[in-house]
């Protein structure tokens, strides 16, 4: 089943949508700490008002869900809700780690054999993901992401 969808109209909505939710759940942050999130959500919306224009000036008409594995979508789906579910569990670092593990060889096996030199690879290379993201937020941003049982 594939959709002739104006692509740019339906990202520009959904940007706005996605920024009037986050805009409106700010909370009551303090002036400083609110220079990000409220950067951020402009830049979104400039972007999505931009999306949406194009979307009626010039519109886009293409083919959505043409290809893919509807099957791998939906488990793709289910191993990011479960991360967002193990993140306040595990913490960040664990459950990032963990997650983005079993994606990368999820993904990586519907579409070739991995091996276990592949594995320590991807391995290596998560845990350094995971850990510089972890630490551009924490020690230069000062976000501090979610704690779990662990880090």
């Amino acid at each position: 089943m594939s959709w002739r969808l104006n692509t740019d109209l339906a990202a520009g909505l959904f940007g706005l949508l996605f920024a009037t939710v986050f805009w409106w759940s700010r909370g009551g942050l303090s002036p400083l700490s609110s220079i990000f999130p409220e950067a951020v959500l402009t830049v979104m919306t400039v972007v999505s008002v931009a999306l949406v224009i194009k979307g009626f000036v010039r519109a886009d008409v293409r083919r959505v869900y043409d290809e893919g594995n509807r099957v791998r979508l939906l488990v793709t789906t289910l191993i990011l809700f479960a991360w967002w579910w193990l993140i306040g569990l595990l913490g960040f670092i664990v459950a990032s780690v963990l997650t983005i593990f079993l994606l990368v060889w999820y993904l990586a096996a519907a579409q070739r054999q991995v091996g276990v030199k592949q594995l320590a690879l991807w391995a290596v290379i998560v845990v350094t993901e995971v850990v510089l993201f972890y630490l551009v937020f924490s020690r230069l941003l000062y976000v501090r992401p979610p704690r779990g049982m662990f880090f």
